[in-house]
């Protein structure tokens, strides 16, 4: 638990959570004592409802990556992982809402991946 984690809907959608990074021999995440997440998200209103606040939509691009003291990158484009996708945000009455789809764009073997994501009870 002491270790970061990169991947899901909070890091580089598209990605398992927590999923990103060095892993064991049975595949599971290690994560790792350093990370770098990037995002961009470009926000505009839901098609045909301009004038409701409480919906709209967004496109997006992730990258991200972690690494532990013994395993630094050697290169930015062989570490990070790239995602880009559409995201609904909908401030429903139980909570904010997100849902995203994302297309994973450099994954590695072993990634797993995860389309479709769902987020309930964060601020946007």
């Amino acid at each position: 638990f002491d270790n970061y984690y990169v991947g899901g809907i909070g890091s580089v959608r598209g990605f398992d959570n927590g999923s990103l990074g060095p892993q064991d021999n049975n595949g599971y995440a290690l994560g790792g004592t350093r990370k770098a997440v990037a995002s961009t998200e470009l926000l505009f209103p839901f098609p045909g409802m301009r004038d409701n606040k409480s919906v709209r939509m967004s496109v997006f691009a992730d990258a991200g990556t972690v690494w532990g003291d013994d395993s630094v990158p050697t290169s930015a484009s062989q570490a990070f992982r790239y995602s880009t996708g559409l995201a609904l945000t909908w401030l429903s009455p139980v909570g904010p809402m997100k849902f995203s789809y994302a297309m994973p764009m450099h994954k590695k073997e072993g990634d797993k991946i995860q389309r479709l994501q769902f987020q309930l009870g964060t601020v946007f």
